[in-house]
């Protein structure tokens, strides 16, 4: 005889095989879920920890205005109103306290309950654990929870200067009333620094630059409270107070100053470089004023000095040196150069001494 479907027995049989099944498989796949929440979990401690520290480095004035306190405390939901942190596939709430140690540096625990997108739940530590007689964070002043505006700087030049260089605050981005002080902060590049590098001093409202080369600088303010504003605008300051040497006068034919030449020849200045740079003037007065690193120099300027100094870019010149020209050139070779050089410029027409 056929039969159809399966017996009362057999479905009890299916049933629990399936039974047994899942009674194996439903506590491997919760484990497999609470590992890896507990990873994310960990992952988001690791972030939520650099975020506390950020936190205490913006608004470290609310820890160094109270020297006599052991204890602090920050609301979790502190860190996302500052955008310190994201919360994405986990959500928290509950507190961070910052605690000092023997050595007076801040040991962070962390009081949070957390779920995570499957709606698994996390607790580092209970909330009614939360230690009490510590202080708020965030919460004492209106200015703790704001960032402060960066303030605006002048005095910076782009060209060369042989002098120091004064850098002032233009706005101070806050209610000057407010100012406890300025940081600055100095570097020979041009990247602006972030938030939390080391200042390199502190001011009232104005900083000398006195350092060779250039100098990239950025100011910003910290209020009575201890919050800090971002970085400024840069300001570039040049400075070279270097007065360059004499330069050199080097005949291309090797004859000294005075000496006969029977060619037209050239002459080539050079000398040691400043930062700046350097620029040589020649002509046939003390106080040349044509520019040129090479001349050539023909019979017509026979018998006259020709006087060579060099100037940095910051203005500051060297004294003068002479070369006095004694030429005689044949006729057949009185238009011609043995020393060719496309660089070289003529003598300017100008008066002798």
């Amino acid at each position: 005889m056929n039969r159809k479907g399966f017996t009362l027995i057999e479905m009890l049989v299916v049933i629990v095989l399936m039974g047994v099944i899942m009674t194996l498989a439903i506590p491997s796949v919760m484990r497999i879920m609470e590992t890896k929440s507990s990873q994310e979990m960990d992952t988001h401690l690791k972030l939520l920890e650099q975020a506390a520290n950020m936190y205490k480095s913006r608004y470290r004035g609310e820890f160094t205005n109270n020297p006599d306190a052991n204890c602090f405390i920050l609301d979790y939901q502190m860190l996302i109103e500052e955008e310190l942190i994201e919360e994405q596939d986990i959500n928290c709430t509950g507190y961070i306290t910052f605690t000092k140690n023997a050595k007076k540096n801040y040991i962070k625990n962390y009081y949070l309950n957390c779920n995570d997108k499957n709606n698994v739940e996390f607790s580092k530590y209970e909330l009614s654990d939360v230690p009490t007689g510590c202080v708020r964070l965030g919460e004492d002043t209106e200015i703790g929870i704001v960032v402060i505006d960066a303030p605006t700087i002048k005095g910076g030049n782009k060209n060369w200067v042989p002098t120091d260089v004064e850098i002032s605050v233009e706005n101070s981005g806050i209610d000057i009333s407010n100012v406890k002080h300025y940081e600055y902060y100095k570097s020979s590049s041009g990247t602006k620094p972030s938030r939390f590098v080391t200042p390199s001093g502190t001011t009232s409202n104005t900083v000398t630059i006195s350092d060779a080369g250039t100098t990239y600088i950025w100011y910003r303010v910290v209020d009575k409270t201890g919050n800090v504003s971002g970085w400024s605008n840069r300001e570039i300051v040049n400075i070279d107070k270097e007065t360059p040497p004499v330069p050199t006068i080097t005949p291309s034919d090797g004859i000294a100053s005075g000496n006969l030449h029977t060619n037209n020849f050239i002459l080539t200045f050079g000398g040691s470089d400043n930062i700046s740079g350097n620029t040589y003037y020649y002509g046939l007065t003390t106080d040349p004023t044509e520019v040129a690193t090479a001349i050539e120099v023909t019979p017509e300027y026979n018998g006259k000095r020709i006087y060579v100094k060099s100037c940095s870019g910051a203005i500051l010149c060297s004294d003068t040196k002479s070369y006095v020209v004694n030429i005689e050139v044949p006729q057949d070779n009185n238009n011609s150069n043995n020393n060719d050089d496309s660089d070289a410029h003529t003598l300017p027409d100008m008066p002798s001494e």
